[in-house]
């Protein structure tokens, strides 16, 4: 698991913090052990030079050897070859002039020697209590370098989170904006791997719908051009059709369907186009398949098709109902196309409709590829062809605009017998379920 940004200021400032007072700390200690090896050596060479300067005025010789204690560390030694200072240390005597330091068993001996009558004077100082001292001013150094330390990091912390914050709450934004879940093995918890994996997901959202919109506008196209090639083609045979003709008639029938549909299709392209979902609304969803099927009725009835919606009037679903109206016609207007003639039974189910028809079914081969563009397998047995066209994309379409909306449409086939389709169209899960009573009346009625 990578650091998260926070976790990475927290280290640095803390680090820096920590080298910082370190360096100073020794610094300061190196500094008070300097100064206090220097202060040794002036006392000791003033010392030195008090006693030798006293002596020599004195006698020219050592006719007794000098010995002297200065407090408990302090220690002076006279003498020369023919008169030795009793006590003294021997190894003294094997040091030339000068400043000397001997590490002791506890302590640093500091030594100064120097010419004194026809023999040498001898300073000497154990600073065992002044390195005593030295450690504990070290020890309160580390202490206090350890307090500063900590200090820093509480103080990091609050500094990372200050300046971090904003970064967190746009990633959090943006990770609630984008659509979809991170893939497990790309899910990070560091704020960098969030926002990342969160603009990929916004650059797929946006790509995805470049695509849908794309093949949207495609299939509107030709959703809108077999109207018009209808109207055209009836508006020539209308003028040269006698004005008491039946089939004049039929031609005006079917070009005001058709100037519905091209209606119905640009208030449904209008009203998808504001927003990813459209606006939804709390709808009645025995209604709005009335409303879908109000158009489709006299067409399903001329090719047979017979048309039964069992959804109680109390059942309710918020949903976009241009979109709801553009997947109910596009289905039933492929079961007048491909069912027909057959009986088509729409059912309200818990967060959804279906469609079951018991036509002749779809075969095994056929079912995975329906949903695609210009996919159309006219029965050679179906009655004739209808006044909406096969152009194979009513399906495309219904599948296009659930995708948009959320929902899911999936379609069964054969139901039973080798026979019959269904499409179960199920409303996305962020809207209201649709609810079925259950001990209501089912509301059904029969269209044919």
């Amino acid at each position: 698991m990578r650091p998260s940004l926070a976790t990475r200021v927290i280290l640095a400032l803390t680090v820096l913090i920590m080298f910082a007072v370190g360096l100073v700390s020794l610094t300061a200690f190196y500094t008070h052990q300097r100064m206090e090896s220097r202060v040794i050596d002036s006392l000791l060479k003033t010392e030195a030079d008090r006693l030798v300067s006293r002596i020599a005025s004195v006698s020219p010789t050592w006719d007794v050897p000098f010995v002297r204690q200065f407090g408990p560390h302090l220690y002076a030694w006279g003498e020369s070859d023919r008169v030795r200072a009793p006590d003294m240390p021997d190894f003294l005597r094997t040091l030339p002039n000068g400043m000397h330091y001997i590490d002791g068993e506890h302590s640093t001996l500091h030594i100064k020697i120097v010419d004194a009558r026809d023999g040498r004077f001898y300073v000497m100082y154990d600073a065992v209590e002044t390195e005593a001292l030295t450690r504990e001013f070290g020890l309160s150094l580390l202490l206090i370098a350890l307090f500063f330390i900590l200090a820093s990091y509480a103080t990091a912390w609050k500094l990372a989170q200050w300046v971090v914050q904003p970064l967190q709450e746009v990633t959090d934004l943006l990770a609630r904006w984008a659509p979809g879940r991170p893939r497990k093995q790309d899910a990070r918890s560091d704020e960098r791997g969030r926002l990342t994996e969160a603009f990929n997901r916004m650059q797929d959202r946006i790509e995805r719908t470049i695509a849908d919109q794309k093949e949207f506008a495609a299939n509107f196209q030709h959703e809108v051009r077999t109207p018009l090639s209808i109207i055209r083609s009836d508006a020539e045979l209308l003028r040269r059709l006698p004005l008491d003709s039946s089939a004049r008639q039929h031609r005006l029938d079917r070009i005001i369907r058709c100037v519905d549909e091209l209606n119905d299709a640009l208030t449904s392209t209008y009203s998808l186009s504001q927003s990813d979902d459209g606006q939804r609304e709390t709808i009645s969803l025995q209604t709005i398949i009335h409303d879908a099927l109000s158009s489709l009725s006299e067409e399903a009835a001329r090719q047979g098709l017979a048309l039964h919606i069992e959804v109680d009037p109390a059942c309710h679903a918020t949903v976009n109902p241009h979109a709801l109206l553009t997947v109910v016609r596009n289905i039933v207007r492929n079961a007048i196309r491909h069912a027909a003639p057959a009986t088509l039974s729409i059912r309200a189910l818990q967060g959804g409709l279906s469609f079951t028809d018991d036509g002749p079914g779809i075969p095994t081969a056929e079912l995975p590829h329906i949903f695609d563009r210009y996919f159309s397998q006219r029965r050679k047995d179906a009655p004739a062809q209808s006044s909406f066209g096969d152009s194979g994309i009513g399906l495309a379409i219904a599948k296009q605009t659930c995708a948009l909306q959320g929902w899911q449409l999936e379609a069964h086939s054969p139901i039973r017998d080798q026979r019959g389709t269904a499409f179960t169209l199920t409303f996305d899960t962020a809207s209201p379920r649709a609810h079925q009573p259950a001990a209501a009346d089912t509301g059904s009625a029969a269209i044919t």
